[in-house]
């Protein structure tokens, strides 16, 4: 009889772990750009005249989105979509800016230098804490104040809303 109880408490402990790990993955889970600046540079994304290390703040004409990032399961996998302002400029220079994603199966919490395409490349995604996602990663924009576009590093968090 103690050898039974102790099997059922094993097999309780252990499919109680199971169902938590089942409930994080299957719960889909949003956050929101919370902070997002350029590392070691300043840049002038909205032609404004104004060069700034907040990108936020460069962001006019910006349809703001319920989500910035999502992480969600699907067949099992962790699956991780960001999204990030891209820059549609006119022929006059008008600048407006609209949302591009990309989705990324997760195997962890983190992901180290991982090209996503030839214009963003993640160098480091990691949970901060159980709320925060904190993105360092390389993206080119179109810089007003040199007139070119230029690779640009950027410090990216995110919270889970």
């Amino acid at each position: 009889m103690r050898y039974l109880t102790f099997i059922l408490s094993i097999l309780l402990i252990s499919c109680s772990n199971n169902d938590d790990d089942n409930q994080i993955l299957s719960k889909d889970t949003y956050y929101k750009i919370i902070s997002f600046n350029i590392i070691d540079n300043s840049i002038d994304l909205n032609n404004d005249g104004t060069s700034s290390t907040d990108i936020l703040s460069e962001l006019t004409n910006y349809s703001y989105y319920p989500y910035d990032l999502e992480i969600k399961s699907k067949n099992g996998k962790k699956l991780l979509s960001i999204y990030l302002p891209i820059q549609n400029i006119s022929d006059d220079n008008f600048v407006e800016f609209s949302r591009y994603g990309f989705t990324y199966e997760l195997e962890n919490e983190n992901i180290n230098n991982v090209e996503i395409d030839s214009d963003i490349f993640i160098i480091n995604l990691e949970r901060t804490n159980p709320k925060r996602y904190q993105l360092i990663l390389k993206k080119k924009y179109f810089d007003f104040s040199i007139s070119d576009f230029n690779e640009f590093e950027f410090n990216i968090i995110f919270e889970e809303i």
